[in-house]
């Protein structure tokens, strides 16, 4: 029993398919990912994609949506459906305003836009970690926070996978706060249940993987589709097949030369 998600970040499309920022062509990249998805989908079903957030370029414009939109509809008619998490470059009420069929019926959460994926082999919980659109700091609130809270405890059945854009910040007395502003409560979060297997973020535009140490829970950190800060570091996209033993992830590089591309590592649970 298996299931097969692909995991992207950072896609920031531009409502000009043609853009290129920072030497990446924003809209072109996605595109390349959206073929080799399925391209990789001829040897195994996928069964969904999860784009974790800065899924717009700067300031979540509707535009921006409509491109972003038709390139992903390529896997939305072929059944493959695909999640996206609300980043610091996000509006939710201009991404619902055009993806109209993304309006959620009864919000889990009020004025936050967050879902639960139920695999087969485990739960994934996406989170909406924007506070302020274009604004680099994240936060998650006491409510989507309590909400997470419940929503595990009524899922310890299967493993938990929990993804949001904003990585934990690291340094507390930092005059910007770059990554998630209550750090402290959700890690007490993290800590509190014991069937947690990762938390998934963007943000960062650099892939990177720290499993698990002094707690249960593994930290992965998603290569961006468009550009990265360090020209020396993949983007691409990550393929997530699960298994009731645990979690293994492949680091598909667009430059399939990159000393990285197909670099694997696998979270084990049983």
């Amino acid at each position: 029993m298996r299931s097969v998600l692909v995991l992207l970040a950072d896609t920031h499309v531009a409502a000009d398919p043609d853009l290129i920022a920072n030497g990446a062509p924003l809209a072109g990249n996605l595109k390349k990912v959206v073929a080799e998805i399925f391209e990789a989908a001829k040897s195994k079903p996928i069964d969904g994609v999860i784009v974790n957030g800065d899924c717009a370029f700067m300031e979540g414009q509707e535009g921006d949506y409509r491109t972003l939109g038709k390139t992903l509809e390529p896997l939305q008619e072929s059944g493959i459906p695909v999640h996206l998490t609300m980043g610091n470059h996000d509006d939710r009420e201009k991404m619902i305003s055009v993806m109209s069929e993304r309006k959620p019926y009864n919000p889990l959460v009020a004025g936050k836009y967050v879902s639960i994926i139920e695999s087969r082999t485990a739960n994934w919980f996406l989170l909406d970690t924007l506070e302020i659109v274009n604004r680099v700091t994240g936060a998650l609130g006491d409510e989507q926070l309590s909400w997470l809270h419940q929503a595990l405890s009524d899922r310890r059945d299967k493993p938990a996978i929990i993804v949001g854009h904003h990585y934990l910040q690291k340094d507390r007395q930092a005059t910007t706060v770059t990554g998630l502003r209550d750090t402290e409560l959700f890690k007490k979060l993290l800590s509190s249940h014991r069937h947690i297997a990762a938390y998934v973020s963007g943000h960062s535009h650099d892939w990177q993987y720290h499993p698990a140490e002094t707690t249960r829970v593994n930290y992965v950190s998603l290569p961006p589709t468009a550009y990265v800060f360090n020209k020396s570091r993949p983007n691409g996209w990550v393929l997530a097949t699960l298994t009731s033993s645990g979690l293994q992830l492949i680091l598909h590089s667009l430059d399939h030369t990159h000393h990285q591309h197909l670099e694997t590592h696998a979270l084990n649970w049983a």
